[in-house]
């Protein structure tokens, strides 16, 4: 099928959204205030949601990966017993508040002003509201996307978190047997040595990509994670605004979400903000789009230490709006950490969509190779053409199941 023709302002938003932008950066600053203009330029509704964002989340939990897996190792060798079992419930511990609860603990500790843009397209009636977001922070580590899978596999953490255990109960039971008279308190002594050992390794070397990855050069331009996805929502908005496109009975919110690559805080921080009774219906996340190869649509979002399966019906109409854009089915891709991931655990239905590059696949994110020439104009108008689809579909549902067909969205300020 014949790609639609992009929008003039493409390329120029494309260009803008292709720049290193760590959280917590001047030049994160900077993109917001330059995106908050373009939309403002562009007639699109748009309010700055403020966040406090712990901004070096990925830096000081990698700094205390390093410290407690090394401090375990120090605690069974040196002083060992209660210290050595007080290290180890703390390498724990610590971890699983932070990824699994998303707790924060010791990455709180420095926070900084960071902003959401939300476009919201209201509709003059209450009716269903349908959030469509990307995050338009980057993030560069010491290894990229695919790399860094191993760290991050559940079943490895959680077999380092049970090392840990075993080598603080072994070194608190080699200290009694010392205290006892014990002669054989050699071997649990050992065994805590041994199973220090590897928790120290695999700390040190998933707290060193988390720690060093901001002072890689060069760094991550950002472009497919997820300038891209930014640029494809901001378009979205724009046909809306303008009354290019409307939908009768959902009303649609944009959302361009600050600290994604920081334990998705910007996506907790706009859920937090809504009463329960006023919860969007559905929502589609958007992560490395534009790219030139095939849609992906992920059946799985989480953490090293939780994952949720994604909605299966939206995944469905997705895919369904995906063949019938393109003409060809996408791939199903297994496990995400994205935005959606807060949506799921409030109880709203999500789906994620990607594309893949024809040559890297999804390799690269989070790297150098993220760069700004990997995302192709025509593909993101594509994506654009997807989401209409899509929207039109859930647009269908909610007026077959209320039996009206309501009223068009309208954009007038009085009605936001």
């Amino acid at each position: 099928m014949t790609s639609p023709q992009p929008h003039p302002d493409l390329e120029r938003l494309l260009d803008l959204v292709s720049v290193p932008r760590p959280n917590g950066s001047r030049a994160l600053r900077r993109t917001a205030r330059a995106l908050r203009a373009h939309l403002a330029l562009s007639g699109v509704p748009c309010r700055a949601e403020p966040v406090r964002s712990a901004a070096y989340f990925n830096e000081l939990l990698g700094l205390w990966l390093i410290l407690s897996g090394v401090g375990l190792l120090a605690a069974v060798v040196g002083p060992g017993g209660g210290v050595a079992l007080a290290v180890a419930l703390l390498v724990v511990l610590v971890p699983v508040l932070e990824s699994g609860l998303l707790l924060p603990m010791v990455t709180g500790w420095i926070r900084v002003p960071a902003e959401n843009l939300i476009c919201e397209l209201r509709a003059t009636e209450p009716r269903e509201e349908i959030v469509v977001s990307a995050h338009y922070d980057s993030k560069t580590e010491l290894l990229d996307h695919l790399g860094r899978r191993w760290l991050l596999d559940p079943t490895r953490a959680r077999v380092a978190m049970g090392l840990a255990l075993l080598a603080g109960l072994a070194s608190m039971t080699a200290s009694t047997l010392q205290v006892n008279g014990a002669g054989w308190a050699i071997l649990p002594l050992l065994i805590s040595w041994v199973a220090a050992f590897p928790v120290a390794m695999f700390a040190a070397a998933l707290g060193a990509n988390l720690l060093l990855g901001r002072w890689r050069t060069p760094s991550s331009q950002g472009a497919v994670d997820n300038g891209a996805g930014v640029v494809v929502v901001m378009e979205l908005c724009r046909r809306l605004a303008h009354g290019e496109l409307t939908f009768r009975n959902i009303s649609v919110t944009g959302c361009l979400f600050t600290g994604e690559e920081v334990q998705m805080q910007g996506a907790r921080s706009f859920l937090r903000g809504r009463r329960a009774d006023a919860l969007p219906r559905a929502m589609v996340n958007l992560e490395a789009v534009g790219q030139d190869g095939g849609y992906g649509i992920w059946e799985a979002d989480g953490t090293a230490l939780t994952r949720r399966p994604l909605d299966p019906g939206l995944t469905e109409s997705l895919e369904a709006s995906v063949r019938s854009v393109t003409g060809v089915p996408p791939y199903h891709l297994p496990t995400i950490n994205s935005d959606a991931l807060p949506f799921l655990r409030a109880g709203i239905p999500a789906a994620v969509l990607s594309t893949l590059d024809r040559t890297h696949g999804l390799e690269g994110l989070h790297s150098p190779l993220d760069r700004r020439e990997r995302v192709h104009a025509e593909k993101v108008s594509e994506c654009v053409e997807v989401l209409v689809e899509w929207l039109g579909t859930i647009d269908r549902e909610v007026g077959g199941r209320e039996g009206t067909t309501g009223r068009e969205i309208s954009t007038d300020p009085r009605d936001q």
